[in-house]
């Protein structure tokens, strides 16, 4: 069985205690033999990361333990950071987005959920609900 992961991605408006909800996240997943990965720069960080490029996977890509987030919940803010960027409101695909395919979920009147996939070809395609799940396929 391959090693469970945990992905925390803070966005919106930094709020009180967001960095005690990291440490506790990290502390737990470390108990039950989680990895724990800090998805920095919000949905920046998702949605603009390439996997392939080492030095974009250390700029948005940040492994987390107690050693590093021991001491995070004495400050403000988010240890992560945020940014502006709303998946919902982009116009065009991130380079490393573009023409991948993404599987994605829908629900019908009854109740019954398929998944199916989409090969994004347009550059200005890109639906909210795919963004977890671009982050997980590529992965």
């Amino acid at each position: 069985m391959s090693a469970k992961r945990i992905g925390i991605l803070t966005g919106g408006g930094d709020v009180p205690g967001l960095n005690s909800v990291i440490k506790s996240v990290v502390y737990r997943g470390a108990e039950i033999g989680c990895e724990v990965l800090g998805i920095c720069r919000g949905w920046e960080g998702l949605t603009h990361v390439d996997l392939k490029d080492p030095a974009s996977r250390s700029r948005y890509i940040q492994p987390l333990n107690r050693a590093n987030t021991r001491t995070i919940d004495r400050t403000g803010g988010t240890y992560l950071h945020s940014s502006r960027t709303n998946p919902t409101k982009m116009q065009k695909l991130p380079p490393a987005l573009e023409g991948q395919q993404f599987s994605s979920k829908q629900s019908s009147k009854d109740g019954e959920t398929s998944t199916h996939s989409k090969r994004i070809h347009s550059p200005t395609y890109f639906p909210a609900e795919s963004s977890a799940s671009a982050f997980r396929a590529r992965w």
